[in-house]
């Protein structure tokens, strides 16, 4: 009988599950859960929680390596469609994807993905992906409290393991997972997760919310799942309610005024036997969805690398490229330089090499932190050494622009011409006086007015849009481009 041990992290919650299993038979050994004081953003700091914390998993006897899981809303979930290529040629073209995310934006990203369908010209991925930072936070705080990161593993994959478990999956289903601020659904087609959608209301939102907002939950849940059963022809049979707030029950009536298929709140109690008849006790009470993550991370972890469901998002990391933000910083110091702008553009010169630095050191600590074989250490070393060639390339670069004199005027104006709830990411021009901005609005509306305010530029013409992504119900990502007016009146 093997034991194994599944570490789940949401909003407001660490969980811990501790597994054994023969034969199918899955016996609960411990199950333990903490409250996060205040954020869980600062748990690093806070001593005496951490020491509890540790003290409990001793007490317990917790094997001190683990599957863990993320908060849902720090995790992107993607399917992508690619030609046959070799696995490192899959990340690379998942980088492509990544910079339309405005959650990445000049962060080093941690990666993972699964295959989901093979065909002679095409496969199909389900990519996940993280930001370094979050990463390194999280095996930081696994280093305090004594245990190790074995992989890092998307909520929705353990609870589909889960639901694998002890669920007849011949059938396609959906999982609907609701977190405090968000709420996640999975799609499981085969016994694999071949999509997720991601909406921004959570199990707060919709207990403690007006009718309206009840209504806009339910909504968004029943629009999607009948477009992926009639677009992506995933016919649904089943839905699995998960909360990981406790007390799926209370979120049961609005989905079942609306919804005709049935819904399955998964009952452990049923499902497990219990070592402990405090956990019995406790899962009595409430169900035990909430433990139903760190159980599937327990289970994927028996199975390991084979398991269909296993999705590492830990396995790669793709560092921000410095060269073409180089390029932008050289031209912007050029200005500075020619135009005695220093004042004005020091904040974001700053940030530029804030964030390249920060890469590097984030790249570092995952050196030390993560706990791989030695042949990935030593790509990640490679990589660290590419990130440093690209940054030192950056005196290179001045010197390369300083013969090249754009008027300082041209950035005043594209800053100066934005509407409120604009705001830019990147600006670059080239030799040829081709202009490239990317940039963040709170509608469509918006960066439409934008390229109406620019149409009237005195600096700048052919201002046009070349792509809207609404990221969010708020966070619309866009790409412009334009040229320089040079030596002409508008």
């Amino acid at each position: 009988m093997r034991e194994t041990t599944g570490v789940s992290i949401t909003d407001k919650y660490i969980r811990i599950a501790q597994i054994s299993s023969d034969k199918g038979n899955v016996v609960v050994e411990h199950l333990i859960e903490f409250d996060f004081p205040g954020d869980a953003s600062d748990i690093l700091t806070d001593k005496k929680f951490l020491l509890n914390l540790k003290k409990e998993i001793r007490k317990n006897k917790i094997l001190n390596k683990a599957f863990v899981s993320m908060p849902d809303k720090n995790v992107i979930l993607k399917d992508k469609t690619l030609p046959p290529v070799r696995k490192q040629e899959i990340f690379k073209l998942i980088e492509s994807e990544i910079k339309d995310y405005a959650i990445f934006n000049h962060e080093n990203v941690s990666l993972g993905f699964n295959v989901i369908d093979k065909a002679q010209d095409k496969i199909t991925i389900i990519w996940a992906g993280l930001k370094e930072s979050s990463l390194i936070n999280l095996l930081r705080f696994f280093k305090h409290i004594g245990i190790k990161s074995r992989a890092v593993i998307p909520s929705n994959f353990a609870i589909a393991r889960f639901i694998g478990q002890f669920y007849e999956t011949s059938e396609n289903f959906v999982i609907i997972n609701v977190d405090d601020s968000v709420t996640s659904l999975t799609f499981v087609k085969d016994g694999k997760v071949v999509l997720n959608y991601k909406h921004d209301l959570g199990f707060r939102d919709v207990v403690n919310g007006t009718e309206e907002t009840k209504n806009n939950w339910v909504g968004n849940v029943l629009t999607t799942i009948t477009f992926v059963s009639r677009n992506r022809k995933i016919p649904i049979d089943k839905i699995f309610l998960v909360s990981q707030q406790g007390s799926p029950e209370k979120l049961l009536p609005f989905l079942t005024a609306r919804i005709s298929y049935p819904v399955i709140i998964p009952d452990l109690k049923t499902l497990v036997e219990f070592k402990n008849e405090e956990d019995f006790l406790r899962v009595q009470k409430t169900g035990g969805s909430e433990f139903i993550v760190p159980i599937g991370l327990a289970l994927l972890q028996e199975k390991g690398q084979n398991d269909p469901l296993f999705c590492d998002i830990s396995k790669h990391i793709l560092v921000e490229k410095a060269s073409t933000r180089v390029k932008l910083m050289a031209t912007i110091l050029l200005l500075v330089l020619v135009n005695g702008l220093a004042v004005y553009f020091y904040p974001v010169l700053n940030i530029v090499l804030q964030n390249l630095s920060r890469n590097i050191e984030n790249t570092d600590k995952r050196i030390e932190l993560v706990s791989k074989e030695a042949e990935k250490t030593e790509q990640i070393k490679k990589e660290l050494g590419s990130a440093r060639e690209e940054l030192n390339t950056y005196k290179n670069a001045v010197n390369d622009f300083q013969n090249k004199i754009i008027s300082s005027a041209l950035l005043a104006e594209l800053k100066s011409r934005l509407p409120e709830g604009v705001e830019l990411n990147n600006v670059s021009v080239s030799e040829e006086g081709d202009i490239s901005i990317t940039g963040v609005g709170k509608s469509y509306r918006n960066v439409l007015d934008y390229e109406i305010n620019l149409s009237s530029a005195k600096y700048v013409r052919n201002a046009s849009i070349l792509r809207m992504s609404g990221i969010s119900q708020n966070v619309v990502t866009f790409t412009m481009s334009g040229k320089v007016r040079v030596n002409e009146e508008k």
